[in-house]
């Protein structure tokens, strides 16, 4: 039985709201109202979330077991669609066919962790059918994995390629400007080049809070020299939050983007909203829905976290998202178990995370001299390591994959197979929470605590 009280901790399972729904949701039409297709577009729904924590969570055995809802279940039934009408009523910006004129290109700059991104891309395209538009570039972050790669490049066919950006290679990538400390910033030159950019992003609950480029687009269509010092100075505490949204926020001010469309997900992985507008109206919107300190519940000494979702979303760099929203609700010295269905092998910086000393990052050279016309290797990493091993100081951290337990107890890491585990571990404490979808359920980025002005 669930308890009807919010917040009310007896001894049964309760669920918790952590954030109230964004209202004002698109009214979804038919879609035989969208518009005939000249993109020659693959329309096949793309498969549901492999991981689906949910499943998992009725085989728990516990008295006091909170469930951690950031936002609501509701989930938008048809994704392309909603996508389509988003783009004709941007909040504080014209219709995307008002901001293009006969013979734009136009560039999709595309975070690919976003939940139903080939269905929100084949929504875009829709609607870039209504325009006269003369080409479309599809560039996504370096996260982006073979199979997200793919499954894109099927949905739109031949008309145009998708390209994952490569943060060291010279040739795709162009001169943009230089920053206060006049170093040169170069991004990926399809974005450059474009005459409309439109970033596609995930819309995170706390990332409202966090002064970084909502966009997406810095640094993640960076050049690797300029990835590196914005990672630097990210992790500094000697900025002031303006300082570092000023700093991160310039490039894409300087590249044009004007708008952006942004999808919130839901707990189980899945979109619930998706909405275009500018940056600052994004933002707002987001900043509109968080919840004050009075809407959150106790921590926990024990913290289930799943990386609910399919393939794209059981990455490293999605695991250091979902320790990092774990920590916040999980007392200090408690443990964080993540639940995934990660097969990545680490590498990098990760490897050593499981040695005697601590890894000293500030002492690393992040951007190692090269030649002149040359970018340094990037190695997303180093970020992920950071992030881990700061979480690890203060919580004892498992994680469920599908590697050997091996490979998880060289990153530092104590592995955890199955649910008759978890539920020892939960008969060993007074209360769990578990946080699904934990990679959506705090911010994109990940900015060291910095003082306001």
């Amino acid at each position: 039985m669930i308890g009807c009280c919010a917040f009310c901790f007896r001894r049964e399972r309760t669920k918790t709201k952590l954030a109230a729904t964004i209202g004002n949701k698109l009214q979804h039409l038919s879609s035989s109202a969208l518009p005939s297709n000249k993109w020659n577009l693959n329309v096949s729904v793309p498969n549901r979330p492999d991981l689906n924590f949910s499943d998992t969570l009725d085989s728990l055995r516990g008295d006091q077991i909170c469930v951690f809802e950031h936002g609501s279940a509701s989930e938008v039934p048809d994704l392309a669609h909603a996508t389509f009408l988003a783009l004709q009523q941007p909040l504080d910006f014209p219709p995307l066919a008002a901001a293009i004129v006969p013979g734009d290109r136009v560039a999709l700059a595309v975070d690919p962790n976003t939940p139903g991104v080939v269905e929100i891309i084949r929504g875009v395209l829709r609607a870039l059918d209504e325009t006269e538009a003369s080409a479309v570039d599809i560039v996504v972050w370096d996260e982006a994995n073979d199979q997200t790669v793919a499954a894109i490049q099927h949905e739109i066919g031949e008309r145009t390629r998708v390209v994952r950006h490569e943060s060291s290679d010279r040739a795709s990538l162009r001169y943009l400007g230089a920053d206060q400390d006049a170093d040169p910033v170069y991004l990926n030159r399809r974005l450059v080049d474009a005459d409309l950019v439109l970033p596609i992003a995930t819309g995170r609950p706390l990332d409202a809070d966090v002064p970084h480029d909502i966009t997406g687009v810095f640094p993640f269509f960076a050049d690797s020299a300029s990835r590196a010092r914005h990672r630097r100075n990210s992790f500094a505490s000697n900025h002031s939050k303006d300082e570092t949204l000023a700093h991160a926020t310039q490039a894409c001010q300087w590249l044009g983007a004007q708008f952006m469309l942004c999808a919130i997900p839901n707990q189980l992985g899945r979109v619930r909203d998706v909405f275009a507008g500018t940056p600052d109206a994004i933002r707002k919107r987001l900043a509109s829905v968080q919840p004050d300190d009075s809407e959150y519940p106790p921590t926990a000494p024990l913290l289930i976290a799943s990386l609910d979702g399919g393939i794209q979303q059981q990455t490293w760099a999605n695991a250091a998202r979902g320790f990092t929203a774990a920590a916040r609700y999980a007392v200090p010295g408690g443990t964080i178990v993540l639940w995934t269905e990660m097969q990545d092998l680490p590498s990098g910086c990760l490897l050593e995370l499981g040695g005697e000393e601590p890894i000293d990052f500030d002492a690393r050279a992040d951007d190692p001299i090269v030649a002149e016309d040359e970018f340094p290797a990037w190695d997303a990493s180093n970020g992920i390591a950071r992030v881990i091993q700061r979480v690890a100081a203060n919580h004892r951290l498992l994680i469920r994959s599908k590697l050997e337990d091996e490979v998880i107890e060289s990153v530092g890491l104590a592995a955890i197979g199955n649910p008759a585990e978890l539920n020892r571990l939960i008969s060993g404490v007074e209360s769990c929470a578990v946080l699904p979808a934990a990679q959506f359920a705090g911010t994109t980025a990940d900015i060291a605590e910095q003082k306001d002005e």
